[in-house]
């Protein structure tokens, strides 16, 4: 049995896929399983050389065609859905019915390239399909009561049904790593659907690759980092600063944003903002620069939009309570929904407006001291439940089999 992993968002450093692909090798590595890494066909020398990645794929889980309103959804579907079977045509020379594919970063397009793609197989040679859903589509809607999603499910009913024509219900398998799009997904697909751990995994600062010029981090009391952009808050960092550090002087603050341009625009805004001292970072970090940047902060900010984060968990949340670090997230969040289970400690607030906000952070410096005590506590039992590792057993134990099993059943290779 091998094991192919389709990580066609990545590229670059861009968002979590670089550490995911990391995750997923030491996983297999450490199972003494077999396995490739397909990933963007545009991706970096640096990416390829140290993923070990197989470049294929045309576009990444979340782009779209953009050429006529009325006809881009269904342009999309189509076009990138076959344009991701020819992708995985790459895996034909070397696929078997007994291998697995796993999709980590699944949605209607690759449902129906998957189907595609598996009709030109004969069906002695379709290998296993796990399809991994974490992002919602962004058409979706969550009903007042936010109990239930209405919007466009055609697209996705119709590549569960298509799979559901080429492969027994045992061989395609579909999971979500958040509870309430899990339902939706089951809803949509009229298929089960099961809850996974997370796809995401944690690295200490020297078992990732860095670069000559990272800059040393001094400690920060707050930080916000990740992909600067108005679903994430974007819209009231600079507010939020201004007005913290008024309540709250003497403070250090970073912030990560998209790239140098973006950089100088807050920096003119905040020149007198009232903290000890202001760092804003423009661009992306490599993996060594990112985990000690997070290692070094006390407050992790997390301003999201809180429609965007019901049905979607959060990577950065996750470091956050794998390093015992505190957040301030939104109310009626995964992120929230968390805190209120034990994992990790934080604040939430309630809007995402510049008062609430300011008051969550407020709170979170001054009742610090107790709330590191208790981030401290889960760590490691968050670390068990949501890693890549755990991730991949679940996968195992859901195809009827384990690490240890398949190991067993590997023929010797005689040196």
């Amino acid at each position: 049995m091998r094991f192919f992993v389709i990580q066609h968002g990545l590229r670059d450093r861009h968002s979590h896929a670089l550490v995911e692909a990391f995750g997923w090798r030491r996983a297999f590595r450490r199972r003494g399983l077999e396995f490739d890494i397909f990933i963007h066909r545009e991706a970096t020398a640096q990416v390829i050389e140290q993923t070990g990645g197989i470049p294929a794929f045309p576009f990444a889980p979340m782009d779209e065609i953009d050429l006529d309103p009325v006809s881009d959804e269904l342009h999309s579907y189509i076009l990138l859905g076959e344009a991701f079977a020819q992708a995985c045509s790459m895996l034909d020379e070397h696929i078997r019915a007994t291998d697995v594919v796993i999709v980590p970063h699944a949605n209607a397009r690759e449902l129906f390239g998957i189907s595609r793609w598996l009709r030109t197989l004969a069906p002695d040679r379709r290998p296993r399909i796990v399809f991994i859903f974490i992002n919602p589509e962004l058409r979706w809607k969550l009903s007042d009561d936010r109990r239930s999603v209405v919007g466009e499910f055609s697209f996705y009913r119709l590549g569960a049904n298509l799979l559901a024509e080429l492969m027994p219900k045992d061989r395609v398998v579909y999971f979500a790593d958040n509870q309430l799009l899990r339902e939706t997904i089951a809803n949509v697909l009229n298929r089960p659907c099961g809850h996974c751990p997370m796809t995401i995994d944690y690295f200490a600062a020297e078992d990732v690759p860095g670069d000559s010029d990272d800059p040393e981090w001094a400690p920060a009391h707050i930080g916000v980092l990740g992909e600067f952009r108005r679903e994430k808050g974007s819209s009231v960092v600079v507010e939020v600063i201004q007005k913290f550090c008024e309540a709250r002087p003497g403070r250090d603050i970073f912030v990560q944003v998209q790239d140098a341009e973006q950089a100088k625009a807050m920096d003119q805004r905040l020149r007198s903002h009232g903290g000890r001292s202001l760092h804003i970072h423009g661009g992306q970090l490599s993996p060594r620069s990112y985990a000690r940047r997070l290692e070094s902060l006390e407050i992790l900010l997390l301003p999201y939009v809180k429609d965007r984060y019901v049905m979607r968990t959060s990577g950065i949340f996750a470091e956050a309570v794998t390093h015992g670090i505190v957040t301030v997230v939104p109310r009626g969040t995964w992120m929230a929904e968390q805190l209120g289970a034990g994992w990790g400690a934080g604040v939430i607030f309630d809007t995402v407006s510049v008062d609430s906000v300011v008051e969550a952070l407020t709170a979170a410096i001054d009742d610090y001291s107790d709330l590191k005590m208790t981030a401290a506590a889960c760590r490691e039992a968050w670390r068990t439940r949501q890693s890549t590792g755990a991730l991949l057993d679940h996968i195992l134990a859901a195809l009827g089999t384990s690490a240890s099993e398949l190991k067993d059943s590997m023929p010797e290779v005689t040196p």
